[in-house]
């Protein structure tokens, strides 16, 4: 709401508040209060922007409020949603400069230029992390979206601005009766462009949220969008015909000041049907869901995954719809060739399978084992059905990846999965840096040569240093050095690899590697790329009973 009267109030300023041909203007207590609507928009803005920061890293990180200022530099400074917040902030520090030079020039028009295109910086910002935004940044569907949002800002924000700029007990004392016929006359001319952005953008952002009828009366998401609608074809109906002026100045005054009045009660009923909306999954996704949940198609059709001459891989999850912030039991089953659960699984790097859950924004992981909620017992192993449990943190897609070996043989499979409710992941941030700090160490990541060839057997070299010094004393983590999980930015290629020592023995046998007590700082993994793009590599190494989790993007050619 504030941003939206911030944006108004500076059109209505630049668009219809400008000197007429004998230069009558308003009278300064008009822009006095301007400048007090200026102040209370910006204070109500950086306020809020602060408890936006502060709720979405709880969410983004699963802390509780106490811990948030542990995880705010990394959510700021390492995720999309910080990037936008910090341009967020960025247009605030400039709204509030324009604002401290506006006493000197009260009735000039530059600040207020200058404002609109800030609070423009502002609402792209708000665009940018939205449910559009799930398409990219400057994509067509986050454009529009940013379209829409200023649109709706300069028609209803100037609503309000009006509604306060303009008490109706100073119409006749501060001699403003014609300065309002000229500024109600270009208000309404300027509808019908206004009207035409709205329209587009309102039902292109209807058809990639809703897509369908259906949708629109069976969701929640489009019964909150039916009423935003109903009110704002009750506002559209009452410009389409706009009050004609009589003779009586004051009077044609005190009855646009009025029609905006009540217009503005119609604003505040859609401004909250689009905070409603925010927060809801749209209703093509939760349509989506429905129809799989009553057919029962998403388990035993949509999680198999099966190769010939491989044992084929069963996943079941409860409940079979699996929404974000809620426990999902996952159930992995394998069978032979025979339909029969199979038989030979062997522990392979101290647990009998590894699962690798990685979300689509890249930055969701997890490293689990049926070991981690219960004992493998020889039921367990003769029916070939092993429990995971699992919390998925936020909205989208998630690969996940089952490591496991039979008779000596080592078998990897993906699933992708589908995770309702909200937040929603965003996109991959592209982060090539190849030295950072986790947990208090400093890791490097360098390739021998610089380059990665796709096909290519390609060495990872990872050195770990803590405060300076080289570490020395690096323990075994599950069997291995190091564990590697590397995925491509679309979910498609997986790789599940493993670290080595230099000099401890070939790296392709890993499952009967001898390592040594200690190790360190250098650590080494061979992995071949299968295609070329760009992947995240995520790794885990264990130092003084704390494992590690590190992450690299790299580009692969």
């Amino acid at each position: 709401m504030a941003l939206a009267v911030l944006v108004g109030a500076s059109w209505l300023h630049v668009w219809s508040m400008t000197p007429d041909s004998k230069g009558q203007t308003f009278p300064p207590p008009v822009f006095q209060r301007l400048r007090r609507l200026y102040l209370f928009c910006l204070a109500v803005l950086t306020t809020s922007s602060i408890g936006i920061l502060v709720l979405r890293s709880m969410e983004m990180s699963g802390v509780g409020f106490p811990e948030v200022g542990t995880v705010l530099p990394a959510i700021v400074l390492k995720t999309h949603f910080g990037s936008m917040w910090l341009l967020r902030l960025a247009g605030l520090f400039c709204a509030w400069l324009i604002w401290g030079t506006r006493k000197r020039h009260m009735d000039s028009r530059f600040p207020s230029y200058s404002l609109l295109i800030a609070a423009a910086v502002i609402a792209f910002s708000r665009s940018s992390s939205g449910h559009l935004a799930d398409f990219g940044d400057f994509s067509a569907q986050q454009i529009g979206d940013w379209l829409h949002l200023s649109a709706v800002s300069c028609w209803v924000g100037s609503l309000v601005a009006v509604a306060f700029l303009f008490p109706l007990s100073r119409v006749g004392i501060e001699n403003q009766n014609d300065c309002l016929h000229r500024l109600a006359d270009r208000y309404y001319f300027l509808f019908g462009p206004l009207l035409a952005v709205l329209v587009l953008t309102g039902w292109y952002n209807s058809w990639l949220l809703v897509r369908n009828y259906p949708a629109l009366i069976s969701t929640p998401y489009g019964w909150i969008l039916s009423v935003k609608l109903l009110f704002f074809f009750v506002l559209v109906f009452r410009y389409i015909d706009p009050p004609g002026h009589g003779l009586d100045r004051s009077l044609d005054a005190i009855n646009f000041l009025r029609r905006t009045r009540f217009e503005v009660f119609l604003v505040v009923g859609i401004i909250l049907c689009v905070a409603f909306l925010i927060h809801r999954v749209p209703a093509r996704h939760q349509l989506h869901l429905a129809i799989l949940a009553a057919t029962d198609q998403h388990v035993d059709e949509a999680y198999i995954d099966y190769h010939k001459d491989e044992p084929t891989v069963h996943l079941t999850a409860d409940p079979p719809v699996i929404s974000a912030g809620s426990p999902v039991a996952i159930s992995i089953s394998f069978t032979g060739e025979d339909g029969r659960p199979l038989q030979g699984l062997t522990i392979t790097h101290e647990r009998i399978l590894h699962a690798v859950i990685i979300g689509n924004d890249l930055e969701v992981f997890a490293h689990i084992h049926p070991e981690d909620i219960t004992p493998i017992t020889q039921d367990l192993l003769e029916k070939a059905t092993f429990p995971l449990s699992y919390t998925f943190p936020r909205t989208g897609e998630y690969l996940l990846g089952i490591d496991y070996a039979k008779d000596q043989k080592h078998y990897s499979k993906t699933f992708i999965l589908s995770v309702a409710a909200a937040p929603l992941m965003h996109e991959p941030e592209i982060d090539l840096v190849n030295l950072k700090t986790f947990a208090g160490y400093e890791v490097s990541l360098t390739i021998p040569g610089g380059l990665i060839i796709a096909g290519t057997e390609t060495k990872l070299q990872y050195i770990i240093k803590r405060d300076g010094e080289e570490v020395l004393d690096l323990a075994p983590y599950l069997g291995a050095a190091m564990h590697l999980a590397i995925v491509s930015t679309d979910l498609k290629t997986f790789i599940h690899a493993h670290g080595v020592p230099p000099g401890t023995g070939p790296h392709s046998d890993h499952l009967h590697l001898s390592l040594p007590a200690q190790f360190g700082p250098e650590i080494e993994a061979d992995v071949l790329f299968p295609a070329s793009g760009l992947y995240k590599v995520f790794a885990q190494f264990k130092h003084h009973g704390t494992v590690v989790l590190t992450d690299f993007m790299m580009h692969v050619q």
